[in-house]
């Protein structure tokens, strides 16, 4: 028996290759005989809609972080900030909770109270 899977993946755009970030297998629907088997098949892809959103929502998540460190660090001295590895934040979103990795930053602070008057 197959099933649907759906890919997310990133197009790079000089040569149309593809990488892939997210891997999602969607769950069989049965057919059913019911009064109402249209409404039963939109609540299952809405349900299933939703944990697609969340997926791209994270993956969103970790470009726009990524991308906001790297501005940061550009406004920096080199050397006074450096990667700390990566935080799990939970968030909460309208796509359903989940945890989002985070790129924690550590700075070296000037030390002002060295310097001569």
């Amino acid at each position: 028996m197959s099933h649907l899977r759906v890919l997310i993946c990133r197009v790079e755009q000089e040569n149309d290759q593809m990488t892939e970030l997210v891997s999602v297998d969607l769950p069989a629907v049965r057919a059913r005989r019911s009064a109402a088997p249209l409404d039963t098949l939109e609540t299952h892809v809405a349900a299933v809609g939703q944990r697609l959103l969340a997926e791209l929502c994270a993956v969103q998540w970790d470009e726009v972080d990524t991308q906001a460190v790297a501005e940061y660090c550009a406004t920096q001295e080199p050397g006074s900030v450096w990667a700390d590895g990566y935080e799990t934040l939970q968030v909460a979103s309208r796509f359903g909770c989940a945890g989002w990795v985070g790129h924690p930053l550590a700075q070296r602070h000037h030390d002002h109270s060295t310097e001569a008057a």
